[in-house]
């Protein structure tokens, strides 16, 4: 199997944990799309080996704190080869961010931090995800991945219309 499509949803954390860590049930693994929850999807990344493509569908919101965790899984266990990488979240509630909107703690570049160690990464795309994004994230991004061709961000409606973004035109510089 080179290409996988996984919905562990109703996985619990417990029947995951029963995953051997680098057992690798799929060694010719290239590509995976996979949505549950971050506990579970932490996981199942401890065993599945270097891939080239991953795309995950997850509550963001209400599991924020496991994205981080998720990530470095990820990272540590699958992104030797990882050249694209898509998150998206499937909340569909308002994503409002307190007033403090510019804390780091909102920033993206907390989310993706553990991915800046992946600099053949050439397309990341981050979807309805409940952070912002601001000149010196995409200035991360730029310096992080030097392969990068596309990079797409797609803010939460709420977001938007809570005017919370903080990109502005400098930050086109970094990508060119």
């Amino acid at each position: 199997v080179r290409n996988l499509k996984l919905d562990v949803s109703q996985l619990s954390v417990d029947s995951a944990s029963k995953l051997s860590p680098g057992s690798r049930p799929f060694p010719f693994l290239e590509g995976l799309h996979i949505t549950g929850h971050l506990p579970v999807l932490a996981l199942i990344f401890r065993s599945i080996g270097p891939l080239q493509r991953v795309s995950i569908s997850t509550h963001t919101k209400s599991e924020r704190d496991w994205m981080t965790t998720c990530l470095q899984t990820l990272v540590s266990n699958a992104g030797g080869r990882l050249q694209d990488i898509t998150l998206q979240g499937l909340d569909s509630e308002s994503m409002r961010i307190d007033d403090e909107s510019t804390n780091e703690s909102h920033s993206i570049s907390s989310l993706i931090h553990p991915l800046t160690q992946l600099h053949g990464l050439q397309e990341v795309e981050l979807s309805n995800i409940p952070y912002v994004l601001t000149n010196q994230d995409v200035t991360i991004c730029a310096n992080s991945w030097p392969k990068l061709r596309v990079l797409i961000v797609k803010a939460h409606d709420s977001i938007l219309e809570d005017k919370q973004s903080l990109l502005g035109f400098p930050a086109l510089f970094s990508l060119a």
